[in-house]
C-alpha cells in the first residue's frame, strides 16, 4: 500500500536531487523510502525485460530462418534476401570456396585424375558462415551462378557441409536462375533441380588440365624462354 501522506512530485524532486528540500516528517521520510525502493524495482524489471528482449533477438535472428539460400554476390544476396522474406537467410559465397592444393600431386593421374582440394584462404570466413547457417537452416538451397563454374561452387559447398556433417536430415536444392526479379527469384526456388554432375564434372576437367599444364610445363618453357 502506498502511504496517504506520499506528495510523489516533491518526492521524485528529492529522490533524483533536485532542489533542497526541508528536513522530512516521520510519515514522508516512510514515502520517500518506499519510493525510491519502488523505484529500484521498476528499473531492475525494466533491466531484465531489455535482456530477454535482447536474447530473443539472437534467437529468431536471421540464422533461425528455416532456409539457407547461397549464392556468389554479396550484392545479390541482399537483394535476393528482401524478395524472399523471413523464411530464408540468404548468404554469398564470394565466389569460389575451394581450389586445389598449391603443390605437386593435387592431380593424381596414377588414381584416376583424383583431385585435392583445399579451402580457399582468403575465403575461409565465409565459408564458416555458410557452414553455421546451414547447421540452424531446415532446408539449403544452392543458388550460385549457372554456369559450369556455378555448378561447381554449388559442388563444393555441398561436399563442404557433407564432410563437416551438416546436411544430415537437410533437404539439398540446386536452383538458378538468370534474372534478380522477385518473379524469377521465386519460382527458382518453387522448381529447384539436383545438381548437374555433368557440369561439375566439365568444370574439373578444364581444372585439372589447367593444373597440368600450367603446374608441369610452365617451369619447361620458362627455362627454355630464360634460355632464348
Amino acid at each position: 500500500m502506498t502511504p496517504k501522506s506520499c506528495n510523489y512530485a516533491n518526492l521524485g524532486n528529492r529522490i533524483h536531487g533536485r532542489g533542497h528540500p526541508p528536513r522530512l516528517t516521520a510519515p514522508q521520510r516512510l514515502c520517500f523510502h518506499w519510493n525510491k525502493a519502488t523505484l529500484q524495482i521498476v528499473h531492475d524489471s525494466a533491466r531484465t525485460i531489455r535482456a530477454d528482449q535482447r536474447r530473443t533477438h539472437v534467437r529468431q535472428g536471421p540464422h533461425m530462418a528455416k532456409n539457407l539460400l547461397i549464392v556468389e554476390s554479396p550484392a545479390k544476396a541482399k537483394t535476393i534476401n528482401k524478395y524472399l522474406g523471413k523464411d530464408f537467410h540468404v548468404l554469398a559465397s564470394y565466389g569460389h570456396v575451394r581450389d586445389l592444393v598449391p603443390r605437386e600431386g593435387a592431380v593424381a593421374t596414377d588414381r584416376g585424375f583424383a583431385m585435392n582440394y583445399e579451402v580457399i584462404e582468403r575465403n575461409q570466413k565465409h565459408v564458416d558462415a555458410i557452414a553455421k547457417a546451414a547447421k540452424l537452416a531446415d532446408d539449403i538451397y544452392l543458388a550460385t551462378d549457372l554456369d559450369r563454374e556455378g555448378e561447381a561452387i554449388s559442388w563444393h559447398i555441398s561436399e563442404i557441409l557433407n564432410e563437416r556433417g551438416l546436411t544430415k536430415g537437410k533437404q539439398l536444392h540446386r536452383v538458378v536462375f538468370s534474372e534478380i526479379t522477385p518473379k524469377a527469384i521465386k519460382a527458382a526456388v518453387a522448381a529447384p533441380r539436383q545438381l548437374s554432375h555433368d557440369l561439375v564434372d566439365a568444370q574439373q576437367a578444364r581444372r585439372a588440365l589447367d593444373y597440368l599444364v600450367g603446374f608441369n610445363l610452365s617451369p619447361v618453357l620458362w627455362r627454355k624462354v630464360q634460355r632464348g
